[in-house]
């Protein structure tokens, strides 16, 4: 079964991802590297110039990636090791995913952490950052400026450190969500604190006999001194300008964090459900309203059910909108809403209602409003038109509880407003419009100019 990598996606991950689409300059970039940049040359780069883990050669490494990727849902990337001091491991590739770690990590790292580096990698494989973190590889290494230096006029200095600035801060925050679907692999966020610990300064020689509370009161300091003054968060965003991972105490305290929230209990809910192959009793959603609307109604309940919804209705719209065809979706309700965003959870039994535009005669249409009334003119339309017309034309249309009150501001009895309507509510509500449909069980008031 698919994993919905809603279940781990960080909010400012996605946020993030939504504001460097909206760059300017970001479309001619991502133009540019659909373009110029080569897969088939990274996996030829690849077997030139590092090590590949199989089941031949580093089997004990190769040995911990399967069991992730099938707990992720993912196809198994290939794995290499590279000749690097620095302690990293980074994914690349969009098609043909493969995952690198460096000898400075096997040299930082006990081997009980190796397992959790290799998911948070296969996070991103999961959360479907491959195609932008390979972008932000291109753009960091330099390609972006080689190819503005190459054509003249192609994008502004300006518009280059945006997207080069944009691309950092997305890539800062996807390492978020990665993180989580490690933990979520590991069951418990223990093991990504000491990732994180590790990674700030602690290799095999020294050990790790850390107090993790004093880690994490450093990462709320931290957050602390940034937040509290524009001048430091000014100061934050130089001195990260091109960084691609963020502050490895707040990726601690963020772990901490969200291990503690109740998305986290939902989270491992979902994941034992699959795991069993049962569908879950909660998740989150993937979309909002407009990915459904235009598209034909059969289509979105099957795509509804086979995320996982048991309670989807389908309902006939007559009311056609602006260039609908016939059998198209117009709105699609959870629970009565249409204000839902990906992340978003929600019970598999949740009431969602699929609208579609359907071509009907008045009889099916009065089919679809048992207990309703049509108004044959907006409330506005009974103003001036004497009472005891309008109470009859509305008690004919099914409203029964209609209660009549005098306005006594009438001083001659020849005055033309006499008996007329001076104010009507339905249910409250003075505004109605022509045509809309009405429940006749609401309370109908009436006022008329009488004498004083």
């Amino acid at each position: 079964m698919a994993i919905n990598s809603n279940v781990f996606i960080h909010d400012a991950d996605r946020a993030a991802m939504n504001a460097l689409r909206s760059v300017p300059g970001f479309e001619q970039v991502a133009n540019l590297f659909m373009r110029y940049w080569s897969e088939k040359a990274m996996c030829i780069e690849n077997m030139a110039t590092k090590v590949r883990i199989s089941s031949e050669q580093l089997s004990h490494y190769f040995d911990m990636l399967p069991p992730i990727c099938d707990k992720l849902g993912i196809d198994i990337p290939e794995l290499y090791l590279e000749l690097d001091p620095v302690a990293n491991a980074y994914a690349m590739g969009n098609e043909k995913s493969s995952i690198t770690i460096t000898s400075g990590l096997l040299e930082t790292f006990p081997d009980e952490l190796v397992p959790t580096v290799i998911a948070h990698e296969c996070g991103h494989i999961a959360c479907h950052h491959m195609l932008y973190t390979t972008m932000a590889y291109w753009v960091a290494e330099g390609a972006l400026r080689l190819a503005f230096s190459i054509i003249p006029g192609f994008l502004s200095e300006a518009a280059l450190m945006g997207i080069e600035g944009a691309f950092s801060y997305w890539s800062r925050c996807s390492e978020f969500s990665a993180d989580r679907a490690a933990i979520l692999c590991d069951g418990t966020p223990e093991k990504m604190f000491e990732v994180s610990m590790r990674l700030a300064g602690f290799d095999k020689d020294i050990g790790l006999e850390a107090n993790f509370d004093a880690f994490l009161e450093q990462a709320r300091e931290y957050r602390s001194l940034i937040s509290d003054d524009g001048a430091n968060k000014a100061m934050e965003l130089y001195m990260h300008f091109g960084f691609s991972h963020p502050v490895n105490s707040v990726r601690a305290l963020e772990a901490y964090e969200w291990a503690a929230s109740e998305d986290f209990i939902k989270a491992k809910a979902y994941f034992e459900s699959v795991k069993r192959e049962e569908l879950p009793a909660e998740f989150p959603i993937s979309w909002n309203e407009k990915h459904f609307l235009g598209r034909n109604f059969e289509e979105v309940r099957s795509e509804l059910a086979a995320f996982g919804f048991g309670n989807v209705l389908l309902r006939p719209d007559p009311e056609r909108k602006l260039f609908a065809k016939e059998g198209c979706v117009t709105s699609v309700l959870i629970e009565g809403s249409s204000r839902y965003a990906p992340g978003d959870w929600y019970e598999a039994d949740s009431e969602v209602v699929v609208a579609y535009y359907q071509l009907m005669n008045e009889e099916e249409i009065a089919a679809l409003h048992v207990g309703e009334a049509k108004l044959p003119c907006a409330l506005k339309g009974y103003i001036g038109r004497h009472y005891e017309a309008v109470r009859d034309e509305l008690a004919s249309l099914g409203f029964a509880d209609i209660e009549i009150d005098e306005v006594k501001d009438v001083i001659k009895d020849k005055d033309r407003k006499l008996g007329k309507v001076a104010g009507i509510m339905i249910g409250k509500s003075p505004v109605y419009a022509k045509g809309e449909w009405v429940d006749t069980s609401l309370r109908v008031e009436i006022a008329y100019h009488s004498m004083k």
